[in-house]
């Protein structure tokens, strides 16, 4: 399906633009997110976890990117959960984000939850012993 190779060609792509952008720059680029994080447990989670490691979390960050991807482009079973995954994914970096990626991630994250609902209805059921 083009929107299962859509989503995870997408998600390949903000890999590599996160090891060339993030990754050589993490600590400022996390600093960042820390100041423009409009939720509290945000700005004290990146401050005192993230900041303490930050190339580390740029690596997870990619890492994480790369699975996703990967899922979404493996089969339509692994597309729903890599559905899934994005959706929270973009939930869960919203409240460190500015306009206008604040808006482009609750973009995304309705784009993620109507393809979560079209693969669940294009997919065979899982049977389950």
């Amino acid at each position: 399906m083009l929107a299962r190779w859509a989503a995870g060609l997408f998600f390949a792509a903000m890999a590599v633009v996160n090891v060339v952008q993030v990754l050589p720059k993490a600590e400022d680029t996390f600093t960042g997110m820390r100041d423009d994080a409009w939720m509290p447990p945000y700005a004290w989670l990146i401050d005192h976890v993230v900041l303490a490691a930050p190339v580390a979390w740029a690596v997870v960050l990619v890492i994480g990117e790369l699975v996703v991807a990967s899922m979404f482009l493996l089969s339509a079973v692994s597309a729903r959960w890599a559905s899934v995954l994005a959706a929270v994914w973009v939930v869960a970096l919203i409240p460190a984000l500015t306009w206008p990626y604040f808006a482009a991630n609750i973009a995304l994250l309705l784009l993620f939850v109507l393809l979560t609902g079209l693969l669940r209805s294009q997919s065979p059921a899982v049977r389950t012993p």
